[in-house]
């Protein structure tokens, strides 16, 4: 199997780089966490778009990144705008969105696991840097790492240790508790690592 490891770039730059494949063929994904973003919803509230950012969660797609990506070679990849992730929605059978609460923003079920997987794939496989990105809303970024980590256990055969070692630190790395009609996390709530072990001892 292919070698996998990260590097960080160094200086001036938000996004932790992980670089997969051999020095022919390497595979980059790039994370960036905590960014500003915005979506048409908030679009001209403050007359610029750098300044106009959505702090309550997106009313609309596209998010999009508020910096600047000036490299070619990078496909920006927005979990929470993604149709095969449901935009990182979770839902219950039998439940309401009201009644699951916080519930519904994750963490993400294995059919949006497999989906992002095959998604970033095919954007390796076709040359590009696949680049995701999250806001700052905190189950957005829970969901993002999981879904990376998971990246890295089932497409680069990493054990749930060496992905947790790989993914970037110091962000909000738990989920809200579910039932809750207002987001709120506990030191009972699921964090990014219990879900990435639980999936490693599941594959």
């Amino acid at each position: 199997m292919a070698s996998l490891h990260a590097r960080t770039h160094v200086r001036k730059t938000p996004w932790h780089t992980i670089v997969s494949g051999d020095t022919a063929t390497p595979q980059t994904v790039l994370v960036y966490l905590n960014a500003k973003t915005f979506c048409p919803a908030c679009d001209g509230h403050s007359g610029s778009l750098k300044t106009t950012i959505c702090k309550d969660g997106h009313c609309s797609s596209p998010v999009r990144l508020a910096d600047d990506v000036s490299d070619p070679d990078m496909q920006l990849v927005c979990p929470e705008d993604l149709e095969c992730t449901d935009r990182c929605r979770l839902t219950v059978p039998h439940y309401t969105k009201e009644a699951f609460g916080a519930g519904s923003w994750g963490p993400v079920n294995i059919e949006h696991i497999v989906n992002f997987c095959s998604y970033i794939k095919k954007v390796t496989a076709s040359g590009k840097k696949a680049a995701v990105f999250s806001s700052m809303q905190p189950w957005a970024c829970a969901n993002s790492l999981l879904l990376v980590g998971a990246y890295l256990i089932l497409e680069g055969g990493l054990s749930a240790a060496e992905a947790l070692q790989r993914l970037p630190r110091k962000v909000h790395q738990r989920f809200p508790l579910p039932w809750q009609t207002v987001p709120t996390w506990h030191t009972h709530s699921l964090t990014v690592e219990d879900c990435i072990k639980g999936l490693d001892y599941a594959v």
